[in-house]
This record gives structure tokens, C-alpha cells and sequence, in this order.
């Protein structure tokens, strides 16, 4: 499915997210992260897990959290390589971002990575 913007060239594409199981999430369908990634999956594959921890949501083009695209199924960054890939990338060669979703049970540092 996609969502066409009032530009012409310009389509809206549904990714689905990653999901991080580290021990700081919080459980099961207590996990925001968890709802979130069972409410947007388009093939109905996923299902929680009461004893998982569901940590973080992540959408981007990450090689430790893998997206792919909802529609085809192919990884978001494959979608990337493709002609209309390359064309919402515009003059960059990746996304230049890494969006999260955070669930947290336990107490975290926080971290910054302005490098990056």
C-alpha cells in the first residue's frame, strides 16, 4: 500500500520496523514496541511473545535491525539500490537517519551518537 503526497513524483512507501529483544524492554504486550510492531505488520506473521523482553522499533537502513518494504517484502535497503530508491534518496547515498522506538523496563544510560 502506499500513500500519494500532493507531489507527483513523491510517494509515501510502508516499512516494517526491526524489533530489538534486549533485556531492558519491557515484557510482552506491556512493550509499546511490541503493540506497535504487531498493529503495523501487513503480513500477520508477527506474534507476541509474553516472555520476550520487546525493547526498540527501529526504521531505517540499518545492517544490525533490518527493515524491509511492506509491500514485496524486500529490505529497505534493496528498495534503496532500485531507480525509485535512488530517486527519494536524492544526492545521499543512505538514509541519514535511524528513527527508534524505545520500550524500557529497566534503567538505561543515554546515549548520543552526533557522528553518526
Amino acid at each position: 500500500m502506499s500513500v500519494q503526497s500532493s507531489s507527483s513524483s513523491s510517494t509515501l512507501r510502508l516499512v516494517e520496523p526491526a524489533i530489538q529483544n534486549y533485556a531492558w524492554g519491557k515484557m510482552g504486550s506491556t512493550s509499546k514496541v511490541a503493540l506497535l510492531a504487531k498493529e503495523g505488520d501487513h503480513t500477520g506473521s508477527f506474534k507476541i511473545d509474553e516472555s520476550k523482553p520487546y525493547a526498540e522499533l527501529w526504521m531505517g537502513d540499518h545492517p544490525n535491525g533490518v527493515c524491509h518494504m511492506a509491500e514485496g517484502g524486500e529490505t529497505i535497503h534493496a528498495w534503496l539500490a532500485t531507480t525509485e530508491g535512488k530517486e527519494f534518496l536524492g544526492s545521499v547515498k543512505q538514509l541519514p537517519y535511524l528513527f527508534k522506538v524505545l520500550s524500557i523496563r529497566l534503567a538505561l544510560s543515554i546515549q548520543s551518537h552526533p557522528d553518526k
